[in-house]
């Protein structure tokens, strides 16, 4: 070969490898995801919902930068909701149908139902977790739990300890990476530990694609060891007694969400800094609804909360998503979304699926954040105890047999009229029930969803 047709052959070669580069490079990149799922924290709570009774500026501006659910359904209690996020699968599926307590059976089987974030990890995302894992008792007796679940970094509550829940808000005790630092909640507010800690993760990993998992201490109804609220942090020195001087319920709730709104607000502002907002999805949801302790305004109406009702109060929660560049700012989406849709929703934006043959039920809704047609939900299905309910958009139909017409006011539903189009409806929501797990359920009338 001539020394020209050698050095035309490196240049073509060196061309061909530019390109290919180039080609990968203008390939879209997998997002970075970070979920903060609060705690007890019903849609009627934010002022972007219509609640009038807190400030939430952060939250309202998340929305405003991006798309607020307004149909997100949880379910009515802490422990099944975060598995049905986490797995994409029906409680009554994983079997986690009720709050885990000590003395309780029962721990999220992440080896049989699978977690979103195994295939992250998987595929090379860097995995966090911090705050209130509630899906196992005692972390001694459940060492790799979290770990099996598919988080890498792991900075938890220790909820459970010796069949019992441990403090809430002030000196949590920890368990970091599969250890015990208890020390290190000493005089410390837990959702500031949280916070430090997903932040200092995100700026270590800004590089390469992330998730975090940040599901809240706040904003549960009451401290664990049984005070009402202790003085917001902003203003409690270290050393202060967390328990003297603690508000009424209802303005120490005022507290507690307005710093939970400066928490979501201190994570959104350090991934716009560090330039990660146009690659970053962010997702904030609530795991059921406000304690029924707590009345909110929400437009002209009070309206008390409905945690462990199957109640649209007990259930609807808010769903934010931001992300500049893919989500369209200001929307609002009418579309039907439960806590099944996160997981399947997360894996489609980082281009991966679960196992062939493994079957969820959740529906991704990534093409409503990208704008594109996409299939729609045609229905939520709740289920809680013995009970469930299942509704569309305009009527919902509960496991006593009742069936509601939604279309004025959902929290405050109306008999439906009977006629045809009555019982279309009825006869649609019952065979939707009948084909995710037969007619067992739907014998089982007595203790249905009463509003």
């Amino acid at each position: 070969m001539s020394r020209t047709s050698f050095w035309f052959t490196v240049v073509l070669t060196l061309a061909a490898i530019t390109g290919m580069r180039g080609a990968h490079a203008g390939a879209p990149e997998r997002p970075n995801v970070v979920l903060i799922l609060a705690d007890d924290l019903g849609a009627e709570c934010l002022g972007c919902y219509g609640g009038r009774s807190y400030q939430t500026p952060n939250l309202d501006r998340l929305a405003g930068e991006g798309m607020r659910f307004d149909r997100c359904y949880a379910l009515p209690v802490c422990s099944p909701s975060r598995a049905e996020l986490l797995t994409g699968r029906y409680s009554f599926r994983t079997g986690i149908t009720y709050v885990i307590l000590p003395k309780s059976p029962g721990r999220l089987d992440v080896a049989r139902d699978r977690t979103f974030v195994q295939p992250l990890r998987e595929a090379g995302y860097a995995t966090c977790i911090a705050g209130k894992w509630h899906l196992c008792l005692d972390f001694l007796d459940n060492p790799r739990h979290v770990a099996d679940a598919g988080f890498d970094d792991r900075y938890l509550w220790r909820l459970f300890r010796d069949d019992a829940v441990q403090r809430h808000f002030w000196n949590p005790e920890l368990w970091i990476d599969d250890k015990r630092a208890d020390e290190l909640g000493r005089g410390k507010f837990g959702d500031d530990l949280f916070t430090d800690h997903v932040l200092e993760f995100i700026r270590a990993h800004r590089d390469r694609p992330f998730l975090v998992y940040y599901p809240m201490t706040l904003m549960h109804s009451q401290t664990a060891t049984g005070g009402n609220y202790p003085a917001s942090p902003d203003v409690l020195r270290p050393g202060d007694d967390p328990d003297r001087g603690v508000e009424p319920r209802q303005k120490g709730f005022a507290q507690l969400l307005a710093y939970t709104d400066k928490l979501v607000g201190r994570i959104v502002q350090e991934v716009d800094r560090l330039g990660l907002g146009e690659r970053t999805l962010i997702l904030f949801t609530g795991d059921n609804g406000t304690d029924r302790r707590i009345t909110s305004r929400l437009g002209n109406r009070d309206l008390r909360g409905g945690k462990g009702r199957l109640t649209e109060a007990g259930t609807r929660v808010p769903l934010i998503a931001r992300w500049p560049g893919t989500v369209a700012a200001g929307e609002v989406a009418e579309e039907l979304v439960d806590f099944t849709d996160f997981c399947p929703t997360i894996l489609e934006a980082a281009g991966l699926k679960l196992p062939a043959g493994y079957e969820i039920d959740g529906h991704s809704f990534l093409a409503r954040l990208e704008g594109r047609p996409g299939p729609a939900r045609e229905w939520v299905y709740r289920h809680y105890l013995n009970a469930w309910f299942i509704r569309d958009a305009a009527c919902r139909l509960d496991s006593n047999g009742k069936l509601w017409d939604l279309a004025i006011d959902p929290y405050a539903p109306k008999p439906a009229a009977d006629g045809p189009e009555a019982a279309q409806a009825r006869e649609r929501l019952a065979a939707a029930v009948a084909a995710l797990h037969g007619d067992v359920d739907r014998r089982k009338g007595a203790g249905g969803s009463r509003d």
